[in-house]
C-alpha cells in the first residue's frame, strides 16, 4: 500500500515512469525468489507456502524502498518534500482525504468482496467450475488493467483540469477516456471470443485435452469441460 500511495503521487506529478520500471524490475525478480523459497533449490530451504509468501512480501519491501529513493533523490519528486512533514497531521487536508476517500473505499471493498463471493459461490459447484471461473478471471483481470490505468491517468488529468478551474478541459479528458474504454473493451472482446480455446489451454495444456479425447477426466480438469462450465 505504501508503494501504491507513491506510484499515485508519481503519476500525480506527471512522472510515472520511474514506478513501471520499478515493477518491471519487481515482477521477474518475485517469480524465481518465489520458486526457489518454494521448492528449496541450489541448498535453499524448502518452506512451501510460506516460501511464496515471504519471497512476495520481500520484493514489496524492496519496491516500497525503491520508490523511497526515487521520492527523496530524484528530481522532480524531491523538490515536493513529501517526507518533510510526515509526522505533522494536516488535519483539514485530513478530513478532505476521508470525506474523499471513503466513498472510494466502500466501492472497491464492494468490488473485491464480489470478486471473492464469486469463486466461493463456484466451489459450492464444483472443483472443475472453480478452475474454469479462475481462467476467466485471469483473462478478465489482465484485460481489465488497460482501461484501469486509462481511468488513473484521466483521474491527474481531471485533477489538474479541476485546479485551473478549465471545464472544458475537464470534459475532454472525461470524453477521452470514454472513447479508448469502449475501444478497448471492443478489441478485448472480440480478441478473447476468437480465442477462447487457445486461451483455456494456455492454462491447463494440451495434454488435458488428450485426455478428454481418451476418455479420461479424472486426474485432470479437462479443458472443454471448463469452457463448457
Amino acid at each position: 500500500m505504501w508503494f501504491l500511495a507513491i506510484r499515485s503521487f508519481m503519476s500525480a506529478v506527471n512522472c510515472p515512469t520511474p514506478a513501471l520500471w520499478i515493477t518491471l524490475a519487481a515482477i521477474p525478480t518475485n517469480a524465481p525468489l518465489a520458486y526457489l523459497s518454494i521448492t528449496g533449490q541450489f541448498g535453499l530451504p524448502q518452506l512451501d507456502l510460506f516460501g511464496a509468501g515471504l519471497a512476495t512480501s520481500l520484493v514489496n519491501s524492496a519496491t516500497f524502498l525503491a520508490g523511497i529513493w526515487f521520492v527523496t533523490r530524484c528530481r522532480p519528486f524531491r523538490d515536493y518534500q513529501v517526507l518533510r512533514y510526515l509526522w505533522q497531521f494536516d488535519w483539514p487536508l485530513m478530513r478532505q482525504l476521508i470525506v474523499i476517500g471513503t466513498p472510494v473505499s466502500v466501492a472497491i471493498f464492494m468490488e473485491s468482496g464480489l470478486f471473492s463471493a464469486t469463486a466461493l459461490l463456484m466451489g459450492v459447484i464444483s472443483t472443475t467450475a472453480v478452475a474454469a471461473h479462475q481462467i476467466a478471471f485471469q483473462v478478465a483481470t489482465a484485460l481489465f488493467m488497460i482501461p484501469f490505468c486509462i481511468d488513473m491517468a484521466v483521474s491527474v488529468r481531471v485533477g489538474h483540469a479541476l485546479g485551473r478551474n478549465d471545464l472544458s478541459g475537464i470534459r475532454r479528458a472525461g470524453a477521452a477516456a470514454r472513447l479508448l474504454g469502449i475501444l478497448i473493451a471492443a478489441i478485448a472482446t472480440i480478441a478473447v471470443v476468437g480465442t477462447r480455446f487457445e486461451i483455456a489451454e494456455l492454462f491447463v495444456g494440451q495434454s488435458a485435452s488428450t485426455r478428454h479425447d481418451q476418455g479420461d477426466c479424472n486426474s485432470h480438469p479437462c479443458w472443454p469441460e471448463l469452457l463448457h462450465d
